[in-house]
């Protein structure tokens, strides 16, 4: 009954974008923060970014995906910005995790840390 009342409440919205983002959770949007913030502002560390993917369990992925894209937008457009970080992350994370989930996110976050140490 709850799937149903989502569905019913985001179905208005004109993308699919717009309707993951109104059902994305608040431990979701943290994750991504955490995540954005591992991968784009801190020292690369394949361990503080393996710590917080293994915390996800039956998560929306795509929305975790799209809450990164839509935090590296507003730096590449941030004169001051992290442009190289954020270009990666933005090729890294273009592909949707409809059908890969918790590994597209692995993988997309595992390319941006393994291109950050060259």
């Amino acid at each position: 009954r709850k799937a149903i009342n989502i569905l019913e409440s985001v179905m208005h919205l004109p993308t699919v974008e717009q309707q993951l983002g109104a059902i994305t959770s608040p431990d979701a949007e943290k994750t991504a923060y955490n995540l954005t913030t591992a991968l784009l502002w801190e020292k690369p560390s394949w361990k503080k970014v393996q710590d917080i993917l293994s915390k996800l369990v039956d998560t929306n992925y795509e929305g975790i995906r799209q809450l990164v894209l839509s935090n590296v937008e507003k730096t590449m457009l941030d004169p001051k910005g992290n442009h190289e970080r954020a270009y990666a992350i933005l090729v890294a994370f273009e592909a949707p995790f409809h059908d890969t989930r918790k590994s597209g996110l692995i993988r997309a976050a595992y390319e941006v840390m393994r291109g950050s140490q060259n």
